[in-house]
């Protein structure tokens, strides 16, 4: 994960709280600070934080108004729980009530936009790509993570499958995603399986005797569960490499952009010379 200094976290929080046509006269001016601060390394990264698209800043707004965000966070916390039990039927309903709470928070952004900027016109495209925002916040906690910053620059899309592609979506680095909490994880049905059938042993107080064809099925079930547990190790450790892999890129992509941004104030340093 990318870290950014306290004072580059400072100035973002302030910029994409901002009205859109506030923004650029806003940027430029932290960075005449900074740079006459002597931090010529700050101005240059306060120089490559980008404005927001429409879309973008109705998300922000959203996302730091007083409770703007708890429906779509709790709806979220449900529909990955129903699909970690695998409940179909909840995740049916989850997934009529994801309709109704994003199409309710889509206006209540538009609303917001138009309180915060009078001259602000609502538009359909403006609204369906709000829509496909929080549709994504809601499939992939990194995108919900993204949306709650409140500091988007494009909005976000979800295929329906796979991971949100965040790239070039989110000014500044995320921080991490806390783990799901493991009293939301459910144990594999062979580990089910296995703690029913020591129930049932424990609550009888007669000794019941073994079938060996039960003894046989409950060795296959032990040694699948093993080769299952196996599998999801090596599966993790990959994911692991992968997530390195991709966090690594993004630093040196983020390292381009801040090294394109720095010669362009060269650039004009000369030119106003």
């Amino acid at each position: 994960m990318v870290e950014i200094s306290e004072d580059l976290d400072a100035v973002a929080e302030e910029l994409y709280a901002v009205l859109p046509g506030d923004f650029v006269a806003t940027r430029d001016a932290r960075v005449k600070q900074a740079r006459s601060d002597g931090d010529r390394e700050l101005a240059t990264q306060i120089k490559a934080l980008r404005r927001p698209n429409v879309a973008a800043w109705l998300v922000n707004v959203l996302a730091r108004s007083d409770g703007g965000l708890d429906d779509l966070t709790a709806l979220s916390t449900r529909l990955r729980d129903a699909q970690s039990r695998l409940d179909g039927a909840a995740m049916k309903a989850l997934g009529q009530e994801r309709g109704q709470v994003v199409t309710q928070l889509a206006t209540r952004a538009a609303t917001l936009g138009a309180e915060a900027d009078p001259s602000y016109k609502d538009s359909a495209a403006a609204r369906e790509q709000v829509v496909a925002t929080l549709n994504a916040a809601v499939a992939d906690p990194a995108a919900e993570q993204a949306v709650a910053s409140g500091r988007l620059v494009n909005p976000l899309s979800y295929a329906g499958f796979g991971e949100v592609d965040l790239t070039d979506a989110v000014a500044t680095p995320l921080r991490s995603v806390p783990e799901q909490p493991a009293s939301r994880k459910t144990k594999p049905r062979a580990a089910q399986g296995a703690a029913r059938t020591r129930d049932a042993t424990e609550k009888s107080t007669e000794p019941a005797e073994v079938e060996p064809e039960a003894e046989a099925d409950a060795e296959v079930d032990e040694k699948a569960l093993a080769a299952a547990r196996q599998r999801l190790t090596a599966a993790e450790r990959k994911l692991a490499v992968a997530e390195e892999a991709f966090a690594q890129a993004r630093s040196r992509r983020h390292q381009a952009r801040l090294e394109v941004e720095k010669a362009r104030l060269e650039v004009e340093e000369i030119e106003d010379a």
